[in-house]
């Protein structure tokens, strides 16, 4: 099986256990489990994938992952590694494993997203933390800002995307509040609360999206001027 095909078969097997999962205490190892193997960028896979794979169903970790006594949730999680595990080598070992591709999407290193976000901040300034009115009229000049119920629509969304596609923009800098920073692909753009909030960018720095736990997402640099025209029936 070639790399692209066994890391894609990877992810898709742990985003649709996430979703099996919602609200069960084993879902934390699978998303750490996710995590990691997004780190391994699709761009530069490693020879020794299948090892690499099975090796990181046992590794992963985070603060959700640490045994809390709970013998029942330990052993939960335990079989969701070896469950994983056994998977990586059925698709490893079977004939032909046909998977549906996903959008790119790669775990950034502490180091990285520390980085890109000093960048960001360093480009729009400290008040980009401060993009979140509690009234539409207390907006920053320059500023666009749409409720979340408009960030999360369909529609709106695809619009983003076109926007940011003909300005030669392919993959975006996602920035939370907590959890894991990534690189996505345009794609896989959805820039709205969730949670955590988030901050998102691509390598020019010259525009800027801020969602905030207060119901707003705010549009600044070119993307603002280049959705104000239409932003009306949506605020």
């Amino acid at each position: 099986m070639d790399p692209l095909t066994l890391h894609t078969a990877a992810r898709r097997y742990l985003v649709d256990r996430c979703s099996e999962l919602r609200g069960v205490g084993a879902r934390h190892v699978v998303d750490a489990m996710l995590v990691e193997v997004e780190r391994l960028d699709v761009d530069d896979l490693p020879d020794a994938l299948p090892s690499v794979l099975r090796a990181l169903a046992w590794a992963a970790r985070t603060s959700e992952t640490d045994s809390r006594g709970d013998a029942a949730e330990d052993a939960a999680m335990r079989d969701e590694r070896a469950r994983f595990a056994r998977a990586v080598v059925g698709w490893t070992s079977a004939d032909e494993v046909v998977v549906e591709p996903l959008a790119y999407r790669r775990t950034l290193s502490a180091e990285e997203g520390e980085r890109w976000r000093a960048l960001l901040l360093e480009r729009w300034g400290p008040s980009v933390a401060g993009w979140m009115p509690l009234e539409f009229d207390d907006v920053v000049p320059g500023v666009l800002v749409v409720s979340t119920q408009t960030a999360w629509d369909d529609e709106w969304v695809d619009g983003l995307r076109a926007l940011l596609r003909a300005r030669g923009v392919e993959r975006v800098f996602e920035l939370r509040e907590w959890g894991a920073d990534r690189e996505i692909e345009v794609a896989a753009l959805v820039p709205s609360y969730t949670g955590a909030e988030g901050m998102w960018t691509d390598g020019g720095l010259d525009w800027v999206i801020y969602a905030s736990h207060e119901g707003t997402a705010a549009y600044g640099g070119w993307l603002a001027e280049a959705l104000e025209p239409v932003a009306g029936p949506w605020r």
